[in-house]
């Protein structure tokens, strides 16, 4: 059964950076043959490398090619979790390898997070490599991508504790990201979609600053009721991150079922 959906998002430098180094994706279509399709997509370029902009940029744009090249009947008659994950994959992988090659050949180091999430009938498909996060919001706060940080692997570990992990000097180590690993292992998961629920994606910038609760509290399904109110909140936390001092560029963008 089709579904409505609203969408909303909004990204800022922040507050010591020269460039925004982040990159976002979103679009939402309704196919004949497939019903409603959302894909998201969000990209944090490395601020420690040069050129993090390209690198996000080059991913989002990957992602939009694919989805504007695909047959709706393609969607409708082979989307299930291994074609996703196929298709996904291809499009990392092949991205990893431009943008290696793109930097090596100007002897510069560039690199960037990605996290997708597609949606497609009832089923959400999520592939992800880096430190963004996509959240699931109903009746609580689900994290549903894995850090790959050294500080999170530590944590999972035992090695670490939550509150020893949030104030570690390491927590921005990546263990891998697209363009500047020789070899990208992404996350990959499905689900189901669950209805009057919202699903944000964020980098890491969005969230460093605010606890989980401050989260939910603005941006639950109760409280975003029309686009206007989902805008107006997700600015509101760019903001607070802002007062609290945040350094990297903050992204953040909402799916409401």
């Amino acid at each position: 059964m089709s579904k409505p959906y609203l969408l909303a998002a909004d990204t800022d430098i922040g507050l010591t950076k020269e460039t925004n180094q982040d990159s976002l994706f979103m679009r939402h279509v309704c196919h004949r043959a497939v019903g409603d399709v959302v894909l998201a997509v969000i990209c944090d370029g490395m601020g420690g490398l040069d050129r993090g902009e390209v690198a996000s940029a080059q991913v989002v744009k990957a992602f939009d090619e694919w989805l504007s090249g695909i047959n709706p009947v393609s969607l409708k008659e082979q989307a299930d979790s291994r074609w996703v994950y196929d298709e996904f994959n291809h499009i990392i992988q092949k991205q990893n390898q431009i943008i290696r090659e793109w930097g090596i050949s100007r002897q510069i180091h560039l690199g960037t997070t990605v996290t997708a999430l597609l949606f497609i009938s009832n089923t959400y498909y999520l592939i992800h490599v880096g430190d963004s996060r996509v959240y699931e919001l109903k009746h609580d706060l689900v994290q549903l991508t894995e850090d790959q940080t050294v500080v999170a692997k530590e944590q999972r570990e035992g090695i670490l504790s939550a509150a020893e992990a949030r104030v570690d000097a390491r927590r921005n180590v990546l263990l891998q990201c697209v363009g500047a690993s020789e070899r990208v292992v992404p996350q990959y998961k499905t689900g189901e979609i669950l209805a009057d629920a919202i699903y944000l994606l964020c980098t890491d910038g969005f969230r460093h600053e605010l606890t989980g609760e401050e989260i939910f509290t603005n941006l639950n399904p109760s409280v975003l009721h029309d686009k206007a109110a989902a805008q107006s909140r997700l600015r509101g936390l760019i903001d607070l991150n802002k007062a609290r001092a945040e350094r990297d560029n903050i992204t953040a963008a909402i799916i409401r079922t």
